[in-house]
């Protein structure tokens, strides 16, 4: 399941606000995120990036790519990009870490392209 863990703008709010909102307790921890309940998973930080590599570069990049921890999903692509990455972290500055620290300094990567998934907002599967 992951870290268990509060995030809530509702400081003062004791455990019974909690628990009378439907709060799902797990060890008496209850699992909550900003803007929304969570019940059975904790979301985390999205973001999708898309990358410009050196030309032929791609292979090498999305090798290094893969060694990164937090990078859920990468892609070669035809296009104005020729990466696209999807990151998850434990916290925002994670990610951005990981973005400016990591995949940047990555050789052959030119340039990206920054996109963070709005909170509460993550994929849609189409059926």
């Amino acid at each position: 399941m992951g870290v268990i863990m509060i995030v809530t703008t509702y400081k003062s709010w004791t455990l019974n606000h909690y628990r009378k909102r439907g709060a799902a307790a797990i060890n008496n921890r209850f699992i909550f995120s900003r803007h929304y309940l969570i019940l059975g998973d904790v979301r985390v930080p999205e973001a999708i990036v898309l990358i410009n590599t050196n030309i032929g570069a791609e292979e090498e990049v999305m090798n290094e790519l893969l060694k990164i921890e937090g990078i859920s999903e990468a892609y070669i692509v035809y296009g104005v990009y020729d990466i696209v990455v999807k990151i998850k972290a434990p916290s925002t500055e994670t990610l951005k870490e990981i973005i400016s620290s990591k995949i940047r300094k990555i050789s052959n990567v030119r340039s990206t392209l920054t996109m963070i998934v709005v909170e509460g907002k993550g994929s849609l599967q189409a059926t």
